[in-house]
């Protein structure tokens, strides 16, 4: 069993500084952002070595078939707020060499995301590209277009619409496929559609309804916050900030829709024919998010892969919340495809990012992807089962260079110790196996019994200072975060961490760790703001997918125990939209739902709607007297909202 290193040089230091030593102060640091070091221009121009620059085959597959790109695009919502803008990334253009800030092969990717308008990937199948996180796939029907995912908000699919009209043709909607669950793959559809009518096929994957309504459900505002961190959304767009999410240039606002599918597909191998066209389809699920599918045009000879493959490696250790994926899941399903479309298929799209052209390409670049996220799940447990912990096989293993070499294989919206940890925490409960792990101390008291033992905090800043100067930025990251866990208000420690993180981050070839190293920079230059947030995380439009079960299952979530300490209540919910009956009780703190009405002789009874919940959930006593009909105890519903608390999603991450 190896050592925990980080407690080892924590050791050194107080055995370095614990009985006394330099007492001399450190320079004054400052809360201005920095520039590269010279140790990151060094560490930076050490990638041209590593990856081949000559190669121009993705570059080339991102720019192939451009119809129409508008010179300054900006889109913005019905107030005039910019909600989306390539403008705001020119900074990034093909010619433009790649800045000391940046990582080189990040910024390779970025110009490769830069291509953006209308392309034509055949003669039937149209796609714009960067006016949203995710593409907008047409195909073109005998006499309409079917969608594809049609992006995250109304805003983008209008603008995205105009375009294809403007160099193409208007044409009716035949049909909508919905390829996956997150909301960035179905929230542009009320601009094509006012209604789910009966003549449109809206189709989607099985388990759909559940998946769209309780992805991030339990974790919504801790998801968001983190979400803040890797997106880079507190970030100005720049060569020292954010650049893009790795898919496409960042993630949008704007005004997410909702319309319900009519049509599920319940296995791999069925098919529709729609407008003339063909479809198959191939279920995926438990690789992006909960459900998802893949399709495949006979006619065309197409295959969509949905996020399968996204020119880079997926980010399968989520840490916004959403399930993560085994990287062994994940491979059976792209070597299920293989055998299903590989000798078949010619051309592959995707709902990021480009296509990729011509049966051999194709058949490789599945083969690889296959073989990058199974060598991780194999390797993981191969170093695991040597003793290996969480974090030394995190810092050990690396895709080899057969794979690493291929640009598609880089890591530019995933972390490889991402994946390292999926697979990690899948089999082990902790991240290590020595007792000392499984009953920690909290962060914020480790640290302050540290600062206890090395004494002068002083001269540990001054050594940690002389460690930045060497270009140990991850070290330097830590020992000062152990100062400022004992002490957030030492400033200090607090400007120095932050100088450490912006380095790792512009070291950073993944944009999500660089977006989180920059983001935790600024917030400790800063500071956070706190807030509080409305309980109904994701708007009316939850309650077109949630079951009522599912609405009890969250609220259970948002019990706080000493509010709810003391209180005790049965109560009969009868719900006339889902036709079901539950007995729900808070006792011990603890909202307990039972299926059916187990007590027969309750007195309390509430009948209300999905939307009734969401007025408990909202402290909304207006509402509530609408939509809930009470018997027995009226105060009930009072009682049950004032024991939940709103959650808040500006807490502070790097600060405690």
């Amino acid at each position: 069993m190896k050592h925990n290193r980080m407690i080892a040089g924590i050791l050194a230091l107080i055995l370095a500084f614990g009985s006394g030593g330099c007492s001399s102060g450190p320079d004054d640091f400052n809360a201005s952002q920095k520039g590269a070091t010279e140790a990151t221009r060094q560490k930076n121009e050490e990638v041209y070595r590593q990856l081949d620059f000559n190669n121009k085959d993705e570059i080339n597959a991102a720019a192939k078939g451009l119809l129409d790109s508008p010179e300054s695009l900006e889109i913005k919502d019905e107030d005039g707020s910019v909600i989306w803008s390539q403008k705001a990334f020119s900074f990034v253009t093909e010619d433009t060499p790649s800045p000391d800030t940046v990582h080189p092969g990040l910024w390779s990717n970025a110009q490769m995301n830069r291509y953006y308008g209308l392309f034509q990937v055949h003669d039937r199948i149209f796609q714009v590209r960067g006016y949203d996180v995710t593409n907008l796939t047409l195909i073109a029907g005998d006499t309409g277009w079917i969608i594809i995912d049609p992006m995250s908000n109304a805003e983008a699919m209008r603008a995205a619409l105009e375009l294809i009209e403007k160099d193409i043709e208007e044409r009716p909607i035949a049909a909508v496929i919905y390829t996956a669950a997150s909301v960035n793959h179905y929230g542009g559809v009320g601009a094509l559609l006012e209604d789910a009518a009966a003549a449109i096929p809206i189709i989607a994957p099985r388990g759909f309804l559940d998946a769209a309504g309780t992805e991030n459900l339990f974790t919504e505002n801790s998801s968001r916050r983190q979400s803040e961190y890797l997106y880079g959304s507190l970030l100005p767009a720049g060569a020292q900030g954010s650049l893009f999410i790795g898919k496409d240039e960042t993630t949008a606002n704007g005004t997410a829709t909702y319309l319900t599918p009519n049509d599920f597909i319940q296995e791999t191998g069925e098919t529709r024919e729609i407008d003339g066209i063909e479809i198959q389809f191939q279920l995926s699920e438990d690789t992006t998010g909960n459900v998802a599918m893949n399709l495949y045009f006979p006619d065309t000879k197409c295959l969509w892969l949905s996020e399968n493959c996204s020119g880079t490696l997926h980010d399968l250790y989520d840490v916004t919340g959403e399930k993560s994926s085994r990287p062994d899941q994940w491979a059976d399903f792209l070597t299920e495809t293989y055998a299903l479309y590989g000798s078949q298929a010619e051309i592959v799209i995707e709902a990021h990012n480009w296509p990729h052209w011509g049966k051999d390409v194709i058949r490789s670049y599945l083969s690889n992807l296959a073989s990058a996220y199974q060598y991780v799940f194999d390797q993981t447990l191969h170093l695991m089962n040597q003793g290996y912990t969480e974090s030394e096989i995190v810092q050990s293993l690396a895709l080899p260079q057969s794979l690493a070499q291929s640009w598609y294989l880089r890591q530019y919206c995933s972390s490889l110790g991402g994946s390292i940890r999926t697979v990690y925490q899948s089999y082990q409960t902790a991240s290590t196996l020595n007792p000392v792990d499984l009953n920690p101390l909290t962060e914020t008291e480790t640290a302050r019994r540290l600062v206890e033992y090395l004494g002068d905090v002083t001269t540990v800043l001054k050594r940690a200072e002389e460690d930045f100067a060497k270009g140990d930025y991850q070290w330097v990251a830590q020992i000062t975060n152990i100062l400022i866990q004992a002490d957030p208000n030492n400033q200090q420690a607090r400007y120095l961490c932050a100088d450490a993180l912006e380095q790792l981050g512009y070291q950073c070839e993944s944009v999500l760790w660089r977006n989180a190293y920059l983001t935790g920079a600024k917030e400790l230059r800063e500071g956070a703001d706190p807030q509080e947030v409305e309980l109904d995380p994701l708007g009316q439009k939850a309650q077109h997918f949630l079951s009522g079960e599912a609405i009890l299952d969250y609220m259970g979530t948002l019990v706080d125990k000493d509010l709810a300490n003391g209180k005790e209540f049965t109560f009969l919910l009868t719900l006339t939209d889902d036709e079901e009956t539950y007995t729900v009780q808070l006792k011990n703190s603890v909202l307990l739902v039972y299926p059916g009405a187990v007590d027969k002789a309750c007195k309390n009874k509430i009948t209300t709607t999905s939307s009734g919940l969401f007025a408990i959930l909202n402290q909304d006593t207006d509402r509530q007297a609408l939509l809930l009909e009470v018997e027995g105890d009226e105060n009930i519903p009072s009682v049950l909202a004032g024991c939940l608390k709103r959650p808040s999603d500006e807490f502070n991450v790097v600060i405690p």
